[in-house]
């Protein structure tokens, strides 16, 4: 059919009557016969595409629609501040008449017709007395139907995402896709600054009864309009310039006193810039969960929305472990009748500051939540830029807004209805832009309360959405269930699900020499490949046969110096073979290997040493300790060149598996109360866990970078001298330096290497491109998205390891892939379970 050209139409403005408003549209026509104007007219400074000239059709803008004004002045254009709704039309509909219909809406409502520009600093809106508008049409109907609901969504998606220029308009878009003869599906997109929720159910309802009206040759069964949408915004300016704000403005001084944005952790750091990039994901929820939440909600006297505000901020209290959750909420500002029919912007935002502390009970939360939103209505018409202005918390971002989690709460404003040509059935909505960083509502539809997340795509994965619905409807249900039980009892998870998932999470056995100690696995390295290099440093290697009769002579003399099972013996010794030798020879004792930093000044050596309760310590110039009274002093030269018979060389002590292997002071501390321990059981199921992931074999050459005396630098020796690898062990200079460390990296072959950020920017700055066949390895704290990618981007894997530093040194494990910021622990290693508990000690 071919499309006729723009339809325009004419309409004188009809004086208000009766209605909030007349007086003042009077006023304005009154002051343009002043005689410094010309008749009809006022002057003043302007600015935008309409006209330069204030006329009697123009009207100050609402206290919502200024501040649309103001945000679209700061981001032009912007999609976030569209409504964008979706209609399927069951019947056969005619595009001409479609779009008469749509005109004579346009011709009932001013505001449609409206545009909006700036004088003396200030917005106005004008009501034109013509506008060009259509109704587009696209046929889908040669596509099958898979493509047809494909390419329909990419269109919905255009359209809703699509900008509107206040200052010429309209502020409306209707394209009309058809899938076939009696199918099609209508998009609507507005700007807000024009239309609500509601005034999309409006609009619906008119086009129905116009369209059936406009084929019966009839006038539209619909009563005159008793106001415009611009006698409102005179009537509610002049309302609040003889009221004030005064009593607001103090409420809401003391209510926001010493507020704190609410930020829930995102997926991925906050872009430098603002993005309103969005998605938006759903759940319809049981209409007897939500029943049951009414019923509990009218025990309280409040509304369901008190019930379902109360389960969000639970949910985001037990997610994000704060108590105070600041949210966004937006409220109708329709009080009187005459505004019901009407189209446009009548709605203001608020801030709910709710309290979640003292581990209250659920009926406890829908009280707080009840008061605090009665409150906040009555004291609801201050303008939400000034509410904003009273938020002065601490802001750890210059991109963070003070209310970053919005939750809107509405009956439909779409009836499912049957007109004479077609049956009106409302859809989903498609995503325009995020506003806020997530955005909750919930919406009442003929198949239940819908419960929907539009998040920030540059911060939120779209599975973090998803399981905060879930984690919402879990604590809805365990709420309504006993609306006694306390905030800290509520169900985040499914109960029938939690054990499943927990444990597929925890089952990570496998078989490894559990009953062997450290020295036992590595003796039967050395044996089953004695001449395979074993130690690189510098120009000196060590094959594994050598490596270990070498800790078999010094583990001789220590034998001979009264060292026996459960000594403690002290390393000082900067990096080089024989360092891991003379771990290995303290294993094969028995003994408990406590390693030092030569750097550390002698006093705090000798603090250590008594805190480990040291009965000798192993290194080179060890005089200035020589005053420690009880400790052994043995130079590593002296004790390599020990001779002894073979029964004093072999074999190693019997000594249980859970003996401690290694002492080490965590947290920087050298006191007795942070020495922390490893058992040979708990380092060799950790090793054996880091030969399956990330993989450690025969063919790896792995480099240690950690300092000497941590617990990281004892598995960087042991996990390759046990799984058969090369161990490289770098002098001071080349940690220190990034080429120095990239060119031993290229000389060693280099397979695997933990290292720090610091140490890991190091060799991109000295311009590292990478070894495909290297596994990084990073702790997860030190690790951000930006270093990540770049290092993925050298082509190797990189890992992320979790440890507390007193539990053990690494207790989970994952690989990370391109864009993916750490927000988990990964998989625990194996043989080990983990469980996340929240402040209460419970499991989150």
């Amino acid at each position: 059919m071919a499309k006729p050209a723009d339809k325009v139409f004419d309409m004188q403005t009809a004086a208000p009557h009766g209605a909030p408003g007349e007086a003042a549209r009077t006023a304005v026509a009154e002051a343009a016969t002043e005689p410094s104007a010309e008749p009809g007219t006022v002057t003043g400074s302007v600015t935008g595409s309409v006209t330069d000239t204030v006329t009697s059709s123009d009207f100050p803008c609402s206290v919502a629609q200024e501040r649309f004004w103001l945000l679209d002045r700061l981001d032009p254009g912007s999609s976030s501040y569209n409504v964008a709704v979706r209609w399927r039309l069951e019947g056969r509909v005619l595009i001409d008449v479609l779009e008469a219909s749509w005109l004579k809406i346009i011709e009932r409502h001013e505001i449609l017709r409206s545009v909006f520009f700036e004088v003396d600093s200030a917005p106005v809106q004008r009501v034109l007395p013509r506008i060009a508008f259509r109704v587009n049409e696209i046929d889908l109907g040669a596509l099958s139907p898979d493509l047809q609901k494909a390419e329909g969504d990419r269109i919905g998606v255009i359209e809703a995402r699509a900008p509107f220029d206040l200052s010429a308009g309209p502020m409306l878009r209707v394209t009309l896709l058809r899938h076939s003869l009696t199918e099609s599906i209508l998009l609507v997109t507005t700007h807000q600054i024009v239309s609500d929720g509601w005034s999309i159910g409006v609009m619906a309802r008119e086009m129905g009864v116009i369209y059936d009206a406009v084929c019966k040759n009839l006038e539209p069964p619909l009563e005159p309009l008793a106001i415009q949408y611009a006698d409102y915004t005179q009537w509610q300016l002049e309302w609040l310039r003889v009221r004030g704000t005064e009593a607001e403005t103090t409420y809401w001084t003391r209510q926001l006193a010493g507020i704190k944005p609410f930020k829930v952790i995102p997926d991925h750091p906050k872009p430098a810039m603002p993005t309103t990039n969005g998605a938006i994901v759903s759940r319809v929820l049981p209409r007897d969960l939500t029943d049951r939440a009414q019923a509990l909600s009218a025990d309280r006297g409040a509304t369901l929305f008190a019930a379902a505000l109360g389960a969000l901020c639970a949910t985001l209290a037990r997610f994000t472990n704060q108590t105070e959750i600041v949210l966004g909420t937006q409220v109708s500002d329709r009080d009187q009748v005459e505004l019901e029919p009407m189209v446009g912007q009548f709605v203001n935002s608020l801030i709910l500051r709710n309290l979640l502390d003292g581990d209250p009970r659920f009926v406890d939360i829908v009280d707080r939540v009840r008061d605090t939103t009665a409150q906040a209505l009555e004291h609801r018409h201050i303008p939400i830029e000034r509410l904003l202005g009273m938020v002065k918390g601490e802001r750890s971002h210059s991109n963070s807004a003070p209310i970053s989690v919005n939750f809107i709460f509405q009956k439909t404003f779409i009836q499912n209805t049957a007109y004479t040509e077609f049956k009106l059935i409302d859809m989903p909505s498609l995503p325009a832009g995020a506003i806020y960083d997530l955005n909750f509502f919930m919406v009442e539809r003929t198949d239940g309360w819908r419960f929907s997340c539009q998040y920030n795509t540059d911060q939120f994965d779209g599975a973090t959405a998803e399981r905060i619905l879930d984690y919402f409807r879990n604590v809805l249900t365990s709420a309504v269930a006993d609306g006694a039980r306390r905030l800290s009892q509520l169900s985040l998870a499914d109960p029938a699900e939690a054990p499943d998932l927990i444990g597929k999470l925890n089952d990570t056995r496998i078989l490894y020499p559990r009953e062997l100690t450290l020295a036992k696995l590595f003796e039967a390295q050395a044996q089953r490949a004695p001449a395979a290099v074993a130690l690189v440093c510098e120009q000196k290697q060590l094959a594994y046969g050598e490596t270990n009769a070498s800790a078999n002579r010094i583990a001789a003399y220590l034998r001979d110096r009264g060292i026996t099972p459960g000594s403690r013996v002290g390393v000082c010794l900067k990096s080089a073979v024989e360092l891991p030798i003379c771990l290995l020879a303290i294993l094969k004792v028995g003994a408990v290997y406590v390693p030092l930093d030569p750097a550390d000044p002698p006093a705090r050596r000798a603090a250590m040493l008594a805190a480990a309760g040291a009965k000798a310590i192993i290194g080179r110039n060890l005089q200035p300790l020589d005053a420690i009274a009880g400790i052994g002093l043995i130079d590593v030269a002296v004790a390599l060149a020990h001779t002894a018979p073979a029964s004093n060389i072999a074999p190693s002590p019997a000594i249980e598996a859970d003996s401690t292997a290694c002492l080490t002071f965590s947290e920087g501390g050298a006191d007795a109360s942070h020495l922390v321990g490893l058992s040979h059981r708990n380092l060799a199921n950790l090793i054996y866990s880091m030969a399956k992931q990330p993989g450690v074999g025969e063919r790896d050459v792995s480099v240690a970078t950690s300092p000497i005396d941590s617990d990281r630098a004892t598995l960087e020796m042991l996990l390759p001298l046990l799984t058969g690898a090369r161990l490289v062990l770098p002098l001071d200079k080349e940690l220190a330096q990034g080429r120095a460390l990239l060119s031993l990296l290229q000389r060693s072959g280099a397979t695997l290497m933990y290292g720090g950020s610091q140490l890991w920017q190091r060799l991109l700055d000295a311009e590292w491109i990478g070894l495909p066949t290297l596994k990084m390895l990073c702790a997860d704290a030190d690790m951000n998205t930006r270093l990540s990618d770049r290092l993925l981007a050298t082509g190797g894997e990189l890992w992320a390891l979790y440890g507390h530093p007193q539990a053990s040194i690494w207790s989970a494990i994952q690989r990370l892939a391109p864009k993916q910021r750490i927000t988990a622990f990964g998989q625990p290693i194996a043989n080990t379970s983990l469980h996340v508990l929240d402040a209460a000690g419970l499991a989150a």
